[in-house]
């Protein structure tokens, strides 16, 4: 993986095979700093890179993950929310491993989370964490 850098902050991740790019992942961050979206490109059998993720983040205001918001493309270019991913009721400690990464250099989880809820393919599935 290879990343390109702007103003001290990771603006693209490359996964590169046989000097080819086979994926790229392009970042954007929110005015406190946090990711605050992130879209994938996968390489196609023609050689194009077509659009096959987009991921909106969400945060509470002391910069904890909020929310995650899963998104396809369809052909038309409308963006579909395939799932939602959200981490509710954080604890003061702080958080030595996160449940979420984004990037090696991001640590969206700086607390610990206890609640963490999956709404994905018209199911719903919330998991508590207990200390």
């Amino acid at each position: 993986m290879t990343y390109t850098w702007t103003n001290d902050r990771i603006t693209r991740s490359k996964t590169i095979s046989n000097n080819i790019i086979t994926r790229y992942t392009d970042f954007d961050y929110d005015s406190q700093g946090n990711v605050s979206g992130t879209a994938t490109y996968f390489r196609q059998q023609d050689g194009t890179m077509a659009l096959s993720i987009v991921v909106a983040f969400l945060y509470y205001l002391d910069g904890n993950l909020y929310k995650s918001l899963h998104y396809t493309p369809l052909e038309s270019g409308e963006l579909v929310l395939n799932a939602t991913r959200t981490y509710e009721h954080y604890l003061p400690n702080n958080n030595p491993f996160g449940m979420v990464d984004i990037l090696p250099t991001v640590r969206p989880q700086k607390k610990l989370p206890t609640r963490y809820t999956v709404q994905e393919g018209g199911k719903e599935l919330t998991y508590t964490f207990k200390l």
